[in-house]
């Protein structure tokens, strides 16, 4: 009865890390970010209708809030191509855009300038 158990928890490590590993990829491979539908129901949120530099500074506050400003692991192994900083780019879809302009031009730097010149327009 004892080796049944023993080896039932040896079975459940691996499981349950598995199962742990599948709720993490899928968790980081959904578009956004967590709890933005909530900030969009907030009378000052993402989505209200006041000036873009209010509504990105609230964006900012919420991710700051909740921890998703910070990267993903304490390093990461990537191509040359993209910049180190791109945790730091919000919202998500100015970072595809970036990662984008990045992966094709094989310039960072440039992508950034650029990215930053269509802002300002």
């Amino acid at each position: 009865m004892a080796t049944f158990v023993f080896r039932r928890l040896l079975l459940a490590i691996p499981t349950l890390w598995f199962i742990a590993s599948v709720i993490f990829l899928l968790s980081k491979l959904m578009p956004g970010a967590f709890g933005s539908s909530s900030l969009g129901q907030q009378e000052a949120g993402y989505y209200s209708r006041s000036d873009a530099a209010s509504r990105e500074h609230n964006y900012r506050q919420f991710l700051e809030a909740t921890g998703q400003d910070l990267p993903l692991f304490y390093f990461s192994i990537t191509s040359a191509a993209l910049p180190d900083t791109l945790h730091r780019i919000f919202p998500e879809r100015d970072r595809t855009f970036l990662k984008k302009l990045s992966w094709q031009y094989g310039n960072p730097m440039a992508a950034t300038h650029f990215s930053r010149s269509l802002k300002e327009v």
